[in-house]
């Protein structure tokens, strides 16, 4: 069997795999929650709504060792979300979910 292959077979499932993942965590967000920007963000953090960022990447380092891509806060009709999205040791994206409020893993949005 060619290693070569194989490895070339690997990628080529992590990225399907990686693909499916985001493609499934977009349709179970865009039916609940919006995406807030920038503003709406410091104005929760400044009336001590949801987490800081430095508060927020201080709780989420125990629950992964993943370099972190990016950042979305989600709003719901119950609940503040924040979406991380992070990178693996092994190139694979993953995502995280986070009560905005209090830290707490949120497990709805894990499959």
């Amino acid at each position: 069997m060619n290693v070569g292959l194989c490895m070339g077979n690997r990628a080529f499932y992590q990225s399907v795999c990686t693909l499916l993942s985001l493609l499934a965590a977009s349709l179970v967000l865009a039916d609940d929650y919006e995406k807030l920007g920038a503003k709406d963000c410091r104005e929760l953090a400044k009336q001590k709504q949801i987490m800081t960022m430095p508060q927020l990447f201080e709780v989420s380092k125990p629950l992964s060792s993943g370099e972190i891509l990016d950042v979305v806060l989600l709003k719901g009709s119950r609940a503040l979300v924040y979406e991380i999205e992070l990178i693996d040791a092994e190139g694979v994206v993953r995502f995280l979910y986070l009560d905005a409020r209090s830290g707490k893993l949120v497990t709805h949005f894990m499959q």
